[in-house]
């Protein structure tokens, strides 16, 4: 008889991150998934246990909910996500150390944390509106206050944000369209395919947790410019498409950029870059050369440039 598969549950399993973390590991063969979600009864959630994982309620807010989401689970692949409804003063925060003291108190081997770097710490103050990265970045600190045992993922910018978010683009002629953005076109960002990629180095961090506790990495290919990042992608739709930096005035009215979290963490890219402290080194070492944007685009093969 042989021993069961180890547990690991998947924290927002239906989402972009989870989902390709459930994907990874239930490929690897080497775990058993318990793929968390608010509604078990969803299509997504459905389709993930016709996959092979287990589908369990779980209200990131509510303790007890984690607690038994938790029970006899080897690892967790935890992510917060930014709740726009919630009547909290930083409510990631709230979800992170909810998960943080879960997984302590179910004695959990491994978390596998998606993070990212404090835009108030490293722009020395300047930032304080990046909330979305601030908070992440207070629960990664929680969880080595706590001691467990964790690998961190910082990730980059994410490639799909250029193929599923049509109010940055608009047409401008005939055939010719413009990317619009808050900051100068030459502002460098790390990318990453976060539906081929994260799932992937999860799964490897799970299974060699030796090489992978108590570590942190920044998940991207690469890094690039917008305006190179636009240019690829004119030439992959053979549109042209140009950058072009919004005005403050237009900034204020755009119903993405013009929300301050996201105004503040473009502001953020121009001036302090990603994080200082993060390179790729360690990264590729780990876990070798991740997707890159050509790559990427072959598999999306559709970008939402408007009518």
């Amino acid at each position: 008889m042989t021993d069961p598969k180890p547990i690991i549950a998947v924290v927002g399993a239906t989402g972009t991150q989870g989902g390709s973390v459930v994907s990874a590991l239930l490929q690897s063969g080497h775990f058993a998934v318990r793929a968390l979600t608010r509604n078990a009864q969803s299509d997504s959630a459905k389709a993930l246990t016709a996959r092979g994982a287990e589908a369990v309620e779980c209200n990131v807010y509510d303790p007890v909910t984690l607690d038994r989401a938790f029970r006899g689970v080897h690892g967790v692949f935890a992510t917060t996500y930014q709740d726009m409804q919630a009547k909290r003063a930083h409510p990631e925060t709230d979800q992170g150390k909810n998960i943080a003291d879960a997984s302590q108190r179910a004695g959990v081997k491994h978390v596998v944390f998606s993070t990212l770097p404090s835009a108030n710490k490293l722009s020395g103050g300047k930032y304080k509106g990046v909330q979305h990265f601030d908070d992440k970045a207070v629960v990664a600190d929680y969880m080595r206050e706590l001691g467990l045992p964790t690998t961190f993922f910082n990730l980059g910018y994410y490639m799909n944000n250029l193929t599923t978010v049509p109010i940055v683009y608009q047409k401008s002629g005939a055939d010719a369209y413009e990317f619009l953005l808050p900051v100068p076109g030459d502002t460098t960002v790390p990318i990453v395919d976060v539906a081929a990629d994260i799932g992937r180095c999860a799964s490897y961090s799970f299974l060699h947790p030796e090489k992978t506790v108590g570590q942190e990495y920044l998940i991207a290919s690469g890094f690039s410019t917008f305006d190179a990042l636009i240019s690829q992608l004119s030439q992959f739709t053979h549109k042209d498409i140009r950058v072009r930096q919004l005005t403050p005035e237009e900034q204020a009215k755009h119903p993405f950029y013009g929300i301050e979290d996201y105004n503040q963490m473009f502001q953020y890219y121009r001036d302090f870059g990603y994080s200082s402290e993060l390179d790729l080194t360690k990264t590729e070492k780990t876990f070798g050369k991740l997707t890159s944007f050509t790559d990427f685009l072959a598999r999306e093969k559709h970008v939402p440039l408007p009518e």
